[in-house]
């Protein structure tokens, strides 16, 4: 759960998503909008640092997938704390 991993939730929504093998929730904290893929919970910025090195870890045989993937879902998250236009 996104309490467990040791994050301190703010007010507002928790989004979940879901496709292919994993689940995805995202949620703004104090240290910042972060986003828990399967068994990793992380800020965005650090997602962003460590994507390579988590896909090249979790995923050997599709790692440009799943950097690719990967990266559009923290674009997306990225985008849940903007005002409007």
């Amino acid at each position: 759960a996104l309490l467990a991993a040791g994050f301190r939730l703010r007010n507002g929504p928790i989004r979940h998503v879901s496709g292919g093998r994993y689940w995805a929730s995202t949620a703004l904290t104090e240290a910042g909008r972060i986003l828990q893929f399967g068994c990793v919970t992380l800020t965005l910025a650090d997602w962003r640092t460590q994507l390579a090195d988590l896909c090249r870890r979790h995923e050997p045989e599709r790692v440009d997938q799943y950097v690719t993937e990967l990266g559009a879902l923290i674009d997306w998250c990225e985008t849940l704390d903007r005002g409007p236009a």
